[in-house]
């Protein structure tokens, strides 16, 4: 009998554990794969034609929509002592359109290193509607003259990754100005360019994968049939 309910408590441990993992697993919507330069996020205030900012990706919802809970942003340090926000906005025929939420801001001089993985889920997750277009822009408040000194929005090699589902992301599109002038922003198809470079890296979850994510009462009850199991074995052995 004491066999019987060791494996019990056992079984009950077991799938107490398989739905907390469950239930702090992120789905991912939209991701890139690993970076390999990164283009400067402060707008052009020169000629030098360095400075690319704003910067943006754009990404896609599937047939059940999604909710948004988690940007994380593959960024690199610059010398500047601005602050980096991101936020979400309307699709407008393939270009940013209206602001629609507001995501988070870093500061740049928190940036560390040529390429780290930075997350933004202060925010409240937020519902995206089906088979729609959005985009995630970045901006800085660096205004130095000196080229190339705000922080970085890494990009990948190529068009592989996860969107709605797909594992390519050559619908997409990414935005910087890349010519000498401030002014003249433009939209580029994933992998237009002629090194081939792909969307700024970034993933898109619906939400925190914090290790302290309470568990469900589902989870609570199975742990607690588990515990019982337990303490029965041992006062059967006393």
């Amino acid at each position: 009998m004491n066999v019987k309910l060791q494996r019990l408590a056992l079984m009950a441990f077991v799938t107490a554990g398989m739905l907390g993992t469950q239930n702090a697993r992120a789905s991912v919507l939209f991701s890139t794969g690993a970076p390999i330069g990164g283009d400067y996020i402060n707008a052009e205030s020169f000629t030098s034609g360095v400075n690319n900012g704003p910067l943006a990706d754009s990404f896609s919802t599937g047939a059940g929509g999604f909710t948004l809970g988690q940007v994380d942003l593959n960024l690199g340090a610059g010398t500047g002592t601005g602050t980096v926000s991101v936020a979400l906005y309307s699709d407008n025929s393939t270009f940013p359109g209206a602001v629609l939420a507001s995501l988070g801001s870093i500061a740049e001089s928190s940036i560390v290193g040529a390429t780290g993985v930075y997350s933004f889920s202060a925010f409240t997750p937020i519902s995206l509607a089906a088979n729609t277009r959005y985009w995630i822009e970045l901006t800085s408040t660096d205004t130095s003259a000196s080229p190339g000194a705000s922080a970085m929005w890494n990009y990948a090699v190529d068009d592989t990754g996860t969107d709605a589902g797909s594992t390519n992301l050559s619908g997409e599109y990414f935005v910087n100005s890349n010519t000498s002038a401030a002014s003249n922003v433009g939209t580029y198809p994933n992998g237009s360019e002629s090194d081939t470079n792909g969307p700024y890296v970034m993933t898109l979850s619906s939400l925190s994968t914090s290790p302290t994510s309470a568990p469900e009462p589902a989870t609570l009850g199975i742990l607690g049939i588990g515990m019982a199991g337990i303490r029965l074995v041992r006062r059967r052995r006393t």
